[in-house]
């Protein structure tokens, strides 16, 4: 259970990348910003925050108020991204990426609160 926290800091920086990687031809999340600003910000934020909260894990070990922050952060970015979260799957690499991180972050982050570790 103690390396559930690589997970987290994976899965996060897996969703972070997958921002600024093609959706479609040519077309990225991140150029979804002249239209959208809010959303690409909340989405990036979102998997910052989770994945800081993966590296303090790291560093000092995951306690659980940490593990509920980064579970909000991967929840976030599943309730933003509400119906087209089964199409992330099918897009480009960019896209699969952030549905992979969220999803699989989400449940690194639920384990990682099961079982906290002591912090040091």
């Amino acid at each position: 259970m103690q390396n559930l926290k690589f997970g987290v800091v994976a899965c996060g920086l897996l969703g972070f990348v997958g921002c600024f990687l093609p959706f479609v031809a040519g077309y990225s999340f991140f150029d979804t910003r002249g239209f959208d600003a809010a959303n690409f910000y909340i989405v990036a934020g979102a998997f910052v925050v989770a994945t800081a909260m993966g590296i303090m894990g790291v560093m000092r070990g995951m306690a659980r108020w940490a593990s509920v922050v980064a579970i909000v952060g991967f929840s976030v970015v599943i309730l933003r991204m509400r119906g087209e979260m089964m199409e992330l799957f099918k897009a480009g690499v960019g896209a699969k990426l952030i549905g992979i991180g969220a999803v699989a972050g989400l449940v690194f982050a639920i384990l990682t609160t099961v079982k906290p570790e002591p912090v040091k």
